[in-house]
């Protein structure tokens, strides 16, 4: 017998080399490979046959050498050693250049001959590189598709290894790798099964192996080089880069701005309504500079009919009094305030608010600039809206002369106020209203403008938005804009602000600042007693998944709930025995048999059943493959769902590995979707807003707690348009229609192990149904196709999902 090893290829990450065995042909048997690194390391490998002596070896593109050692396998499993012979890669690189260059047709026909045969092997596909900012690892998803006889005995996941470069097993910054879903369809003559991984890879891991290793059938590997790693992680880059961070926004902010064609029309319209504004301004120590930069843009208003009042509390600064004279010499509308010291900026600015004359009362930092439309944007609001008290439009900040870091803000968010001041800039708020209150102290300097905008708020008939950028808030050593640390005093005086508003609107919890984040609150709510509630778990089998849930749900702090498991066509014996089970282990669990009618799926019908045979108060719908992470969850949504403007609440929800997957859903010019998902938990992507408890067009019936009177009064879920998909989007959207809000609870986060529990609805006449549902939402709510989500700037790509810079607008 003769080996003559030929033609070398290399393609995807791996080396092909055809082997020729001349002398015994089909008595030869089977033929098995093994390599092994020159560190000692056993790489994955396999052998194909191409003809009755024609074979290709195939192992993995490596930086180190490696041995590659050929057996035959005798019938009854015997091994013997046929040769070994090394392979090192730079002698592979160049075979395989000089066979290309060559146009080799055989070496050509071998290259990846092993993605020829599926049958007995699975195809490894990388879905996506998840950039992780918090731990300076990566999330990286695999599919793995495995192909079988019908019927096939599947048993166990395969099993899933990462290998380095140089062979060895990753372990640095990795985990065990974890089953976001198994999928197993019999489609007809063939049987296929569907894995998708879950694994973390260090961020200077540059290239890496993976090898899956069935419990029968052949192992299978793909080499992800470095370029390809590279392209990953920037297409998430890419497709996730939110408007805060993208490099292109100086750019796309000179389109947008107000052109001087506009700005002259503006300066010759006369409104019905003419309100005057009063700029309030605080000085102390500027910059000649910023003070020249700011009163500029004030002074260049297309909308002339202002004041603006320079509250100066630096009286010995003789170059700043000076400037300050100068302006007020020049402009009869420029007036100055001089303090004899400084009395801390609310202390100062409520100097201001009491010389103030205008109808509206605007604060601006002595160190930022506004557009020149800003006021008469303002002004126009207020003709839309005479009602309007309280004012406030998109910022981005300046840093060194360059525009960056756009917030484009939602709509009137109280939820979100609580949690962070996102108002911000520029404050305007009606002065008949601000007369009603008595001024605050210096306890709030740091969050004077947080604090206003929750008085006002309070009393305002109506809050308007803005929807443009209009103020530039610079960054600079000493700013708030810079780092909320330049003035740490800060987050204790916003503290004293959300307490404030608590206290005064009778919610009884305790605003908190939240650990890693800065001038950020959360509420711990201390309940007098705590209603009861009951959660609706619609359930067909799956019992391992619905006893985790249930079992999940009495590790919470929040004690008084039932819970009412609506049975629908299960069929597993264990699934009858786990119902005994958990009514024998747990309070208040009962099973209540929905009637079905052949084999339907119809989510709204059953959540309406269970609701119906429920007896609390609040009524919790919740998916059985849901598990429960923060014992307080269930008390954060009730202290909400307890307000009397608030509809529904909802929760953060996770994968298995960590990632999100709902923080709140986006219905933005197309079809809904959850923002954030897929991003890591914790990540800061766009201001940190998918960590924050805020007000949100719509959550999920995943987890979705709602009042039962506006349950009845609505009649639950739409039983007739939505069967199964967007019917948690329907119910929320008909409730803020009613004037409620729909609240994103951040702080409670509960695992959903989706997409194992109920199969895809991208096939057959699942597909259909759904594409029926999507005509009906786009039949009774075109509004949001067209105008967009509320919570969302026009500005903001469609969808939302990431908040995007919309180039297209």
């Amino acid at each position: 017998m003769r080996l003559r090893y030929r033609q070398v290829t290399r393609g995807q990450g791996k080396i092909f080399q055809r082997l020729t065995v001349e002398g015994k042909g089909s008595a030869l048997g089977s033929l098995e490979v093994r390599s092994t690194t020159s560190e000692g390391n056993v790489v994955p490998s396999s052998i194909h046959r191409l003809g009755e002596e024609e074979f290709v070896i195939v192992v993995p593109v490596l930086d180190l050498p490696q041995c590659v050692e050929l057996f035959s396998v005798s019938a009854d499993g015997g091994r013997s050693l046929l040769d070994s012979h090394n392979v090192s890669p730079g002698w592979a690189k160049n075979r395989s250049r000089i066979n290309t260059a060559l146009k080799n047709e055989e070496a050509e026909s071998i290259r990846n001959i092993d993605s020829k045969n599926r049958l007995n092997k699975s195809e490894i596909t990388i879905d996506r590189v998840c950039f992780n900012a918090w731990d300076n690892n990566d999330i990286v998803h695999i599919s793995v598709v495995s192909l079988a006889p019908p019927r096939h005995d599947w048993g166990e996941v395969p099993g899933l290894v990462l290998l380095d470069s140089n062979g060895r097993e990753v372990q640095d910054g990795i985990a065990e790798p974890i089953v976001l879903s198994d999928r197993i369809e019999e489609r007809g003559y063939y049987s296929r099964r569907h894995v998708t991984y879950s694994v973390r890879i260090a961020r200077d891991l540059w290239s890496f192996v993976v090898w899956v290793r069935p419990r029968d059938g052949e192992d299978s590997f793909v080499t992800i080089q470095d370029f390809e790693l590279q392209a990953w992680r920037d297409r998430w880059h890419f497709d996730t880069l939110s408007a805060d961070f993208d490099e292109a926004y100086p750019e796309w902010f000179r389109s947008h701005k107000a052109s001087r064609s506009l700005l002259e029309i503006q300066r010759r319209t006369r409104l019905a309504i003419q309100p005057r504004f009063s700029i309030v301004v605080p000085v102390f120590n500027t910059p000649i500079p910023f003070l020249d930069d700011m009163v500029g843009s004030v002074l260049g208003q297309s909308y002339e009919d202002f004041e603006l009042l320079l509250v100066n509390a630096s009286p010995d600064n003789r170059e700043l009094a000076d400037r300050i004279a100068r302006y007020v010499n020049a402009d009869r509308r420029v007036r100055e305030l001089t303090l004899d010291e400084n009395l801390g900026i609310t202390l100062n600015t409520n100097q201001g608010i009491l010389a103030a004359s205008g109808d509206f009362v605007c604060f601006l930092d002595h160190d930022d600039v506004i557009e020149p439309d800003l006021l008469f944007s303002y002004a126009e609001a207020v003709n839309q809206r005479p009602d309007t008290d309280l004012l406030y439009c998109d910022e981005d900040k300046l840093q060194e002369g360059t525009l960056v870091s756009p917030f484009f803000k939602p709509d009137w968010n109280p939820d979100l106020l609580c949690s962070c001041n996102y108002v911000t800039h520029l404050l305007a708020v009606r002065k008949s209203v601000l007369d009603e209150l008595e001024l605050p102290g210096r306890e709030f300097d740091g969050a004077q403008d947080h604090n206003m905008t929750f008085r006002i708020s309070e009393l305002a008939r109506h809050v308007h938005h803005v929807r443009k950028v209009l103020y530039h808030w610079r960054i600079h050593p000493g700013s708030t804009a810079g780092s909320p640390d330049a003035k740490s005093f800060t987050s204790n005086a916003g503290q004293l602000s959300v307490q404030g508003h608590l206290d005064r609107c009778h919610i009884p919890a305790k605003a908190v600042i939240r650990p890693k984040f800065d001038n950020i609150f959360q509420l711990d709510f201390e309940l007098e007693e705590e209603p009861l509630v009951s959660i609706v778990i619609p359930s067909r089998d799956e019992s391992g998944m619905l006893g985790r849930c249930v079992d999940s749900l009495y590790r919470s702090s929040y004690k008084n709930f039932e819970v009412v498991i609506v049975e629908n066509g299960s069929r597993e014996p264990e699934t009858f025995a786990l119902y005994d089970s958990l009514a024998r282990e747990h309070e208040r669990v009962s099973v209540v048999t929905y009637p079905l009618q052949g084999d339907e799926f119809n989510f709204s019908k059953l959540v309406n059943f269970g609701a119906r045979r429920s007896k609390g108060d609040l009524i919790l719908l919740l998916n059985n493959d849901t598990e429960v992470v923060s014992p307080g969850w269930l008390t954060q949504m009730v202290g909400r769902c307890l307000r009397d403007d608030v509809g529904a609440v909802g929760v953060k929800l996770l994968y298995p590995d960590g990632t999100i997957q709902h923080a709140g859903v986006s219905f933005h010019l197309t079809f809904p979707d959850h923002l954030g998902q897929l991003m890591p938990d914790m990540s800061p992507n766009y201001f940190n807003l998918l960590n924050f408890t805020q007000d949100v067009t719509a959550v999920t019936g995943a987890c979705l707690l709602t009042r039962r009177e506006l349950f009845d009064r609505l009649g639950g879920f739409d039983e007739t348009d939505f069967t199964v998909a967007y019917n948690d989007v329907d119910y929320c959207l008909r409730l803020g229609e009613l004037g409620y809000h729909v609240v994103y609870c951040a702080e409670s986060v509960l695992t959903h192990y989706e997409s194992v529990s109920r199969g895809s609805d991208l096939g057959g006449e699942k597909a259909v149904r759904h594409c029926a549902e999507r005509a009906n939402l786009l039949r009774r709510w075109p509004s949001y196709f067209v105008e967009g989500d509320p919570m969302l700037s026009p500005y903001i790509a469609k969808d939302g999902k990431y908040r995007k810079l919309n180039f297209l607008i």
